[in-house]
């Protein structure tokens, strides 16, 4: 089936849910320069390559380990890129492994990656460019990836008491979150695939909760060039222990990160991460839990485990994979492992990875292009067709649902009920008067200033009155831009940040990747609007 796409872009200043520091790096203002290597262009691609073929990568660990994982789980590696070959550079991407991918913006990472790597390859055609998503399987906030809201609904994990990484967690308690899935999808030809999926990934007990979702991200883009890779591996852990012992005996990262912090914040912009003196977890039995040293010990939080230097370096080389990287180390044992040019991100992380430049350079690593992933807004044509009745306007979904509810009262009333040129007069009336009585009596300024006061918010509310009474004539109409405005921007935020991709998928089967793949273009920023 051939879909009706209606795209359009709206520019990033209209967007008021971006943040400020979200806008200011889409739009490349100049006070952030500094915190960049490389502006947000294609065509400083060129410098980047060429920066990035002086840093060593052991592809062919890489490509093992690759073909390890995929093999694992059912599938054989399609090295297509031909990843040990020096001409070929990843571009990626990483998320916590969200609950059958949380929310939209999961999959408009992936879709970045993917359109961008492309659009690469046309502009440089002698180099091949990989996109790579990153399951960040590590992190112990359980909190944030256990749910994922469809239709309103949201569905959560219950994981029966398990902690430490989520990545290494069983799928113990999944086959309820699968049931209420279903039930929630139905039997369409769309729901059946999805489910088929999901049974495949979340139902084999013999996975870890990492690697179903690298499995699920895995068949879902399966008709695209997306690699889909953990870097929870040993062997991985292993050839970046030159960094890890750095941190763990030179502390290097918290005072070169807290001195930019401190400059980002000269310039208006608030801390993103917080950096300790060693930026490393323990994983083991007793879950995720921080290193720590006090003296010549170093102590791992929540545990009775203790190491001398030359005991924890001991077992770093011999245990390599106990040692987890937090968000302040994570992005230098990525770019450590992979051959990349260009992280995409969204604007909270490039937020936290605008503090790492320095960071970088100390650890000898090079520091890849930050690119804002697309945003994106997915419409049915049904509610734009309803939103257009209504004589509102595409950018009015953006507009505050207070503001826009009175806006459509005030435009669609035949009764005047806005007495803003009244109080302007009577504004001009308290001036006047205060200007006749300066001259005379300076004493009575107060007292004129208050009774104007008192009058003016009683015609304020003789106004509220109105346009209350006037918008119960509304109600219905008003009743429907509610729901229309809380269906596609939930509690005034982006869809993108709280709708999972499945409500799509059921209308449009796998043909939303392919349509999102063609709107998508990372390096024109802004939100991307799809009606289908």
């Amino acid at each position: 089936m051939v879909m009706d796409i209606i795209s359009d872009r709206i520019d990033v200043e209209s967007v008021r849910q971006f943040s400020e520091k979200d806008k200011a790096y889409m739009l490349q203002e100049d006070r952030l320069e500094s915190f960049w290597k490389y502006p947000m262009n294609m065509d400083a691609f060129e410098a980047v390559i060429e920066e990035r073929k002086k840093y060593e990568t052991d592809r062919v660990l890489l490509k093992t380990v690759l073909e390890d994982q995929y093999q694992a789980l059912g599938f054989e590696f399609k090295d297509r890129f031909s990843i040990e070959d020096d001409n070929t550079f990843t571009i990626t991407t990483a998320h916590q492994p969200s609950l059958m991918t949380g929310p939209l913006y999961f999959i408009y990472k992936a879709v970045s990656s993917i359109k961008l790597a492309r659009n690469l390859k046309e502009k440089y055609p002698d180099y091949n460019f990989m996109p790579i998503f990153v399951i960040g399987g590590e992190d112990h906030d359980f909190e944030e990836i256990n749910h994922f809201r469809i239709f309103g609904k949201t569905v959560a994990w219950d994981n029966q008491g398990q902690n430490g990484a989520c990545g290494r967690m069983s799928l113990n308690g999944m086959s309820e979150v699968l049931n209420q899935t279903k039930e929630i999808l139905g039997t369409s030809e769309h729901a059946t695939n999805l489910s088929k999926m999901l049974d495949s990934a979340f139902g084999d007990d013999t996975l870890t909760y990492g690697q179903a979702t690298q499995k699920f991200v895995i068949e879902l883009f399966q008709n695209t060039e997306l690699t889909v890779f953990s870097m929870d591996d040993e062997k991985l852990k292993k050839a970046f222990i030159p960094i890890l012992k750095k941190e763990l005996i030179e502390e290097f990262s918290k005072p070169l990160v807290e001195q930019t912090i401190e400059e980002l914040s000269n310039i208006g912009l608030k801390m993103q991460a917080f950096p300790r003196a060693i930026n490393l977890f323990y994983l083991n039995e007793a879950g995720r839990n921080r290193i720590e040293k006090n003296g010549d010990v170093y102590h791992i939080l929540n545990t009775e485990l203790e190491f001398t230097e030359a005991e924890l370096l001991e077992d770093l080389e011999n245990n390599p994979g106990a040692f987890s990287p937090n968000v302040v180390l994570r992005p230098l044992y990525q770019e450590h492992i992979l051959p990349n040019l260009a992280y995409v991100g969204g604007g909270g992380e490039l937020a936290y990875w605008l503090e790492r430049k320095s960071q970088f350079e100390a650890a000898g690593l090079s520091y890849p292009m930050l690119v804002r992933r697309d945003s994106v807004l997915w419409f049915d044509s049904t509610s734009q067709n309803k939103w257009a009745k209504l004589g509102l306007k595409q950018e009015d979904w953006l507009t505050e649902m207070e503001t826009l509810k009175k806006a459509y009262v005030l435009s669609n009333s035949t009764n005047e009920i806005s007495l803003a040129e009244e109080l302007e007069a009577f504004n001009d009336i308290i001036n006047t008067i205060s200007g006749k009585t300066e001259s005379v009596d300076k004493s009575l300024l107060g007292k004129i200033e208050a009774e104007g006061a008192r009058i003016r918010k009683s015609l304020e509310g003789i106004e509220k009155r109105l346009q209350k009474t006037e918008k119960q004539k509304f109600s219905q109409a008003i009743s429907q831009i509610e729901k229309l405005k809380e269906r596609f921007f939930p509690n005034d935020g982006l869809q993108e940040r709280k709708d999972n991709f499945m409500a799509i998928y059921l209308k449009h089967g796998p043909e939303f990747i392919d349509v999102l793949i063609d709107i998508q273009d990372p390096m024109k920023t802004g939100l991307k609007i799809v009606t289908a």
